[in-house]
């Protein structure tokens, strides 16, 4: 297919896609997912819109980090631009981390917030399979710690007792009960289980 001449000096991603084009449509898909009502009707609707986003984000791979940035940086921070910026080429965990920081979206256990972080590219996420390796992996910070869990979805080999997790931040609690739930292991946390949800 021939480059239509309004595309002169743009940076294509195929033969009819720019960036820009990404990043409207996965703020366009994203405001339909939330407003599609969760049910059995309407719950393929919100696996294509997953599965369109996940193709598209899949062009970005090697368009330059630094440029999109530059993109966003017109545009605005948005939770869905630090997503974006996952799949570009020279990406990296801590910077998207950032990003999502600076958009201001809520990171939470709540549908829109998770279904974010599920599509960041794993490919950029910590390689730690163990709870205590992740937390020392991203130095503690809760911050990064909960948007990883976030984006595994709580996958993660809970290794640490439950004394030293019951201090844990407010923020983090959370994605830590989403981990012991995924893991299947809330008999051994019981007691701090217990804690947390009393005080959320």
């Amino acid at each position: 297919m021939s480059l239509n001449p309004v595309f002169t000096g743009a940076h294509m991603l195929d033969d009819a896609l720019t960036a820009v084009d990404v990043w409207q449509l996965l703020h366009s898909d994203a405001k339909e997912w939330d407003t599609t009502p969760r049910n059995s009707k309407f719950f393929k609707i919100r696996e294509m819109l997953d599965q369109a986003d996940y193709e598209a984000l899949k062009k970005l791979r090697e368009f330059p980090a630094t440029s999109w940035e530059h993109l966003c940086f017109g545009a605005g921070w948005t939770v869905y631009g630090a997503v974006g910026l996952s799949w570009c080429e020279g990406a990296d965990f801590a910077k998207v981390s950032d990003c999502w920081l600076h958009s201001g979206f809520e990171l939470n256990t709540q549908e829109s917030s998770l279904r974010a972080a599920r599509l960041i590219n794993p490919d950029v996420l910590p390689k730690a399979v163990k709870l205590s390796a992740l937390v020392d992996e991203l130095e503690n910070n809760s911050f990064r710690i909960s948007l990883a869990l976030a984006a595994r979805g709580g996958k993660i080999k809970v290794d640490l007792p439950p004394q030293s997790l019951e201090p844990a931040p407010v923020q983090l609690v959370p994605f830590l009960v989403l981990a012991i739930e995924t893991a299947s292991v809330e008999a051994e946390y019981e007691g701090v289980l217990g804690k947390w949800r009393k005080s959320l």
